[in-house]
């Protein structure tokens, strides 16, 4: 084998990628977090600069949508919570360690076994709402805001052949001033 090989760090190179993924784990129910709540202000923007009520189907989609978000806002911050939570267990088992003589006792091995087993529950407790709970929050809440959008605006699009999306009118196409006065 290679010196290169025989001598590396294997012990480093796992700290540093352990420290990447914790990172990125982070960073990932941080960057849902502020979606969310940057949905939330589009949709109240909505609400609030609305010119007349919305369809009665376009206010549940966009109130569902309203509260589906502030459900996934929640579940970002106990999730960041949860990272704190995590973060100080390690530490406390680490400096368990530290301070363990060479021969761990029977009483110690327990209180390892504790602390193994509470970071085990809070890790599974944040992949669960991370990797599921938290994005399926925000694509609901997005696909209900995007529905109330389309249901009130639909027709703006144009996209059924000149028949509004909700109302079942046609849509009036402005007509081109050359249309009305010839150019001689």
């Amino acid at each position: 084998m290679p010196d290169d090989v025989s001598t590396r760090d294997y012990d480093k190179d796992i700290k540093h990628f352990q420290n990447i993924n914790a990172s990125l784990l982070t960073h990932t129910i941080n960057v849902i977090l502020t979606l969310s709540v940057a949905l939330i202000a589009f949709a109240v923007n909505l609400l609030t600069t609305a010119k007349e009520p919305l369809d009665h189907y376009a206010g549940w989609w966009l109130s569902g949508g309203i509260v589906v978000l502030l459900v996934a806002t929640f579940t970002g911050i106990y999730l960041l919570y949860n990272r704190i939570r995590d973060y100080a267990k390690t530490i406390e088992t680490i400096s368990l360690v530290q301070k363990s003589p060479p021969a761990i006792t029977e009483e110690q091995k327990v209180t390892f076994d504790a602390l193994r087993k509470r970071a085990k529950r809070i890790n599974s407790i944040t992949r669960l709402l991370l990797f599921w709970v938290q994005p399926s929050l925000f694509l609901l809440g997005f696909c209900c805001i995007t529905a109330s959008v389309f249901i009130t605006h639909g027709e703006t699009l144009n996209l059924f052949g000149g028949v509004g999306a909700v109302q079942g009118k046609p849509v009036q196409t402005p007509v081109p001033p050359t249309a009305l006065h010839p150019v001689k």
